[in-house]
């Protein structure tokens, strides 16, 4: 079984690193916002932006609530208590909760972000694009890990319970229990 929480674990600690390296992304974006937006944009506003720092908060709500996600993900495979099965349908259905729910937070943010004025709405929408065009790729290829993880989890009582029966046949050999391939024929093989 030991082998088998391998193959739950490591898909998703690679959709945390990936999760984790968009948002070093998105940061690196914000940082350099005056190039972005010139990049984006062009000069129309170079040097008429805003007073401050603009935060793409709407993009980086979504990828820091993700990431949030698959680590309690984490938490709960070490853990190794419980239903597996019904802990994956909660995450599945919380997963397809919260990304229904974050769709809905840069529309909120932007209605705000038009009464800061034109220009912080202007750079605020650059931005948000920016970071969400970078950082999609990344946020893809971790979230399909984190649902390989999660179905992985879910089938894993099943195994488990495949396990502790061929322990228990003794018509399996000790060496081949893993593979389960029979010692002897009998005629209850097809059952």
């Amino acid at each position: 079984m030991k082998e088998y929480m391998k193959k739950v674990k490591t898909p998703l600690l690679i959709a945390m690193v990936i999760q984790a390296c968009s948002l070093l992304l998105a940061g690196l974006v914000i940082l350099a916002q005056k190039s972005v937006v010139t990049a984006f944009y062009g000069a129309a506003i170079n040097g008429e932006g805003t007073d401050g720092r603009v935060i793409p908060y709407g993009a980086l709500i979504n990828i820091i609530i993700n990431l949030l996600l698959f680590f309690i993900f984490y938490l709960v495979v070490i853990t190794k208590s419980g239903n597996k099965s019904a802990i994956s349908i909660v995450f599945i259905v919380v997963t397809v909760l919260i990304r229904f729910a974050t769709y809905f937070i840069p529309v909120i943010i932007t209605r705000y972000m038009v009464v800061g004025g034109e220009k912080s709405y202007v750079v605020y929408t650059v931005l948000e694009s920016t970071v969400s065009y970078i950082t999609t790729p990344f946020t893809l290829i971790a979230f399909i890990l984190f649902c390989v993880s999660v179905g992985r989890y879910g089938v894993m009582d099943m195994f488990e319970l495949r396990e502790k029966l061929v322990e228990d046949d003794p018509r399996y050999n000790e060496e081949e229990k893993g593979g389960l391939k029979k010692v002897n024929d009998t005629d209850d093989q097809y059952l």
